[in-house]
């Protein structure tokens, strides 16, 4: 039996031209980028990991619900008596309020009767007078963000000579022109170094399963492709609402309610266990206060169901949400 021979078909190893870098130079090689449109921007490599926040205005929030259940006043208590936050309405001013307010309306040249800026391009210059000159804010709450895309949509529009995207058969452009229109605002704000709020109002869709039966999921009432941006943007969407005569925040999301918490170290109670919910009660005040105390993981139970017994409970404890209640241990 004849025996082949092996025939190498890479070049023989050679040890000696081996470069051995000693580990404590590895971090000092400095690459060489390929790409001449990347030289000369200058990176800093993070060497260690980032600190994990405990502020809670260091978030970006998208707080949203029925119509008239409290959310701007609920999100006004983040700012406290200082002043801190400020409120871009897309809607209509809160008179009701004692807060930092401006309205994001057309500004009409009363003299010929016609826009002389529009709601949006105020609210950009807004928003670009509040990064360059903050002061003393420290948050920045977009209130009614169905309203605001609307504006941003009408802005789009006038910026692509066009009455409405779908009139024209462009594949898509015309329809780009209007999403980077609201993306551009939503990204500058959220990129800023403000806290950030969203406030919206909730819709029932029906959506449909796999197997083909549908069901009615809540959710922000947004566009699609809106709702999708601005949830990639957010750290947290809470879902607002009412259990009989006393509002609740959810803070994870089940088969009927979209929700959504990022904050793996907050939202927890003292043994570890992740908040579902957090009782508001019937003021913005009693409200604030169970949301910090549940940020800083003070709140005893999760509320991943909501009894009679807790509200009976609450009720007896003036809504105190750190006080641990008698009953059986988990087993």
């Amino acid at each position: 039996m004849a025996v082949k021979k092996f025939i190498p078909t890479q070049p023989p190893f050679n040890a000696k031209k081996v470069i051995r870098v000693p580990p404590s130079k590895l971090l000092s090689v400095k690459p060489t980028i390929g790409r001449r449109d990347l030289q000369g921007i200058n990176v800093n490599i993070v060497d260690s990991p980032t600190e994990i926040s405990t502020n809670p205005l260091d978030f970006v929030y998208l707080f949203y619900g029925p119509k008239k259940i409290g959310k701007t006043k609920f999100t006004s208590m983040f700012g406290g008596n200082e002043g801190i936050t400020y409120f871009l309405m897309f809607e209509k001013l809160a008179r009701h309020l004692s807060i930092r307010q401006s309205l994001m309306a057309d500004v009409i040249n009363e003299k010929i009767g016609l826009i002389e800026t529009s709601a949006w391009l105020l609210a950009e210059a807004y928003l670009e007078t509040l990064i360059s000159q903050p002061e003393n804010i420290r948050v920045v709450c977009a209130d009614g963000l169905l309203a605001m895309y609307e504006k941003a949509f009408i802005q789009g529009c006038k910026e692509g000579g066009f009455q409405h995207p779908s009139d024209l058969k462009d594949y898509g452009k015309s329809w780009d022109k209007v999403k980077g229109t609201f993306y551009r605002f939503v990204d500058r704000l959220v990129t800023s170094k403000f806290g950030v709020m969203f406030n919206c109002h909730d819709v029932a869709l029906r959506d449909e399963n796999l197997d083909g039966s549908t069901k009615m999921q809540i959710v922000p009432n947004l566009p699609k492709y809106a709702d999708e941006f601005v949830r990639h943007k957010v750290d947290n969407v809470f879902y607002m609402h009412y259990r009989e005569r006393s509002r609740w925040l959810q803070l994870r999301g089940d088969q009927i309610v979209y929700a959504g918490c990022a904050n793996e170290k907050n939202f927890l109670t003292p043994d570890g266990e992740q908040i579902c919910m957090i009782p508001l009660g019937t003021s913005a005040e009693e409200g604030y206060k169970n949301f910090i105390n549940a940020f800083n993981n003070k709140q005893t139970k999760t509320y991943e169901e909501v009894t009679k017994q807790d509200l009976t409970e609450l009720s007896k404890q003036k809504g105190d949400t750190t006080i641990r209640t008698k009953g059986k241990k988990k087993l």
